[in-house]
């Protein structure tokens, strides 16, 4: 029996190195300047390389999964903010690498390592970003008008104020508790395994 030669990380390399310098030849060749629209997937593929050493290592080494979601994120913050051209929103982008992207993390190392106590931390933090990154995108692109100045301005001012009463008012009324226990991974006992 003949045994199938196993990939290594240096084959894998390589074949990455070999398609970067294909699309650049090519893009030489075009006259296209790839590496302006292509920066932002080194910081993807940074975040993508703590992912493999967390597949790589085993169940232990679920905490790869917090920098890895922060740098996969933060790549695709600057590949939007580089395919639109809207380099201003970095003002308050920032809210979706930290403290959301460590919320992301933490939820996928809680499902990765079997640590369901880590769930409810990390969809925490995940709102918590998710709201800065609300409260203050309306706050520069209204208050300061980075964006487009539009009479609809005035108006969205009371209806955010609206909109948060009306949140404060039903998150005192309503069991949190019970939507992130729902959330997944749901409990503890999906990630016991059968007694032999």
């Amino acid at each position: 029996m003949s045994e199938r030669p196993k990939i290594t990380s240096s084959i894998v390399i390589g074949v990455v190195l070999i398609a970067l310098g294909v699309l650049f030849l090519i893009g030489q060749f075009l006259r296209v300047e790839i590496w302006s629209a292509l920066w932002p997937f080194l910081v993807i593929l940074f975040g993508a390389a703590f992912f493999v050493g967390m597949f790589a290592s085993g169940r232990k080494a679920g905490g790869l999964a917090i920098p890895g979601s922060m740098f996969v994120i933060l790549g695709l913050i600057l590949l939007a903010e580089n395919l639109f051209g809207n380099w201003v929103s970095m003002a308050y982008a920032w809210a979706l690498f930290a403290p959301m992207g460590v919320g992301v993390g933490i939820v996928i190392h809680s499902w990765y390592s079997r640590k369901p106590e880590l769930k409810r931390p990390g969809y925490i933090l995940i709102a918590i970003g998710l709201a800065l990154f609300v409260c203050f995108g309306a706050f520069f692109e209204l208050m300061f008008s980075l964006g487009a100045v539009t009479r609809t301005a005035n108006v969205v001012w009371p209806v955010i104020l609206i909109a948060l009463g009306v949140l404060m008012i039903v998150g005192r009324l309503f069991n949190w508790s019970r939507v992130l226990d729902a959330l997944p991974p749901r409990d503890s006992n999906q990630f016991r395994t059968p007694a032999p």
